[in-house]
C-alpha cells in the first residue's frame, strides 16, 4: 500500500502534468480569423422620413459596360416593386473596400470600381453622388459564372440636386446559373 504523502503527491503531480501539457499544446497556435457572417441578398433604404424598403435582386449577369470602351461588367439590372435597381461592379482578383462617394468611372476612362444606383418616382440615388457616406465591400466579382458579394452600410446620395439622401444597409450575393 502507499504511503500517505505518495497518495497526496500523486494529484498534485497529475495536475502539474496536466496543466504543463495544456501550455505545451497551446504554444505556437494562431488565433483563428475572426468568423465573417455570409452576406444576406437584400438592400434596405431609408429616407429621411420614409418608411423603410427591401429591395432584393435576383439576377445578375456580366454585359460590355454602357461607359466608353464596353468593358466587361457584373451587372445586377432590374425592376423591383415600382423600383430600378442598377449595380455594376468591375471584377475584380481580391476583396476590394470602397468608402463612400466612389468614382463610377466615365465616358472617357471607361467603369472603374463599383456602382449601385436605385431609382424610382421622386429620387434617384447613388454611391457615386456627393453626399455619400459609408464604406461598401466588394467580396466577389466575376463571369464565368457572373456573380457578385458585396455589402454596403451608408447615404447614398441624391442625383437631383434638391433630392434627398437615402440610407443603405445590406448586401448583394447572387450567382448566375
Amino acid at each position: 500500500m502507499a504511503s500517505r504523502s505518495a497518495r497526496r503527491a500523486a494529484p498534485s503531480l497529475v495536475s502539474s502534468l496536466l496543466v504543463t501539457a495544456a501550455l505545451v499544446a497551446g504554444c505556437g497556435e494562431e488565433t483563428p480569423p475572426p468568423v465573417v457572417p455570409p452576406v444576406v441578398n437584400g438592400l434596405r433604404f431609408q429616407g429621411p422620413t420614409g418608411d423603410p424598403f427591401l429591395v432584393q435582386p435576383y439576377e445578375v449577369s456580366c454585359a460590355p459596360s454602357d461607359e466608353a470602351g464596353g468593358e466587361l461588367t457584373v451587372q445586377v439590372r432590374q425592376r423591383i416593386g415600382g423600383r430600378f435597381l442598377f449595380v455594376e461592379v468591375v471584377p475584380l482578383e481580391e476583396e476590394r473596400g470602397f468608402e463612400l462617394p466612389v468614382s463610377r468611372g466615365d465616358q472617357e476612362s471607361g467603369p472603374r470600381n463599383v456602382f449601385v444606383f436605385l431609382g424610382s418616382d421622386g429620387f434617384e440615388v447613388s454611391t457615386a453622388q456627393e453626399g455619400s457616406n459609408g464604406h461598401l465591400d466588394v467580396l466577389e466579382a466575376g463571369c464565368d459564372p457572373a456573380r457578385v458579394r458585396l455589402r454596403v452600410t451608408g447615404t447614398l446620395g441624391s442625383e437631383y440636386s434638391d433630392g434627398e439622401p437615402l440610407t443603405v444597409s445590406g448586401g448583394v450575393d447572387l450567382t448566375d446559373g
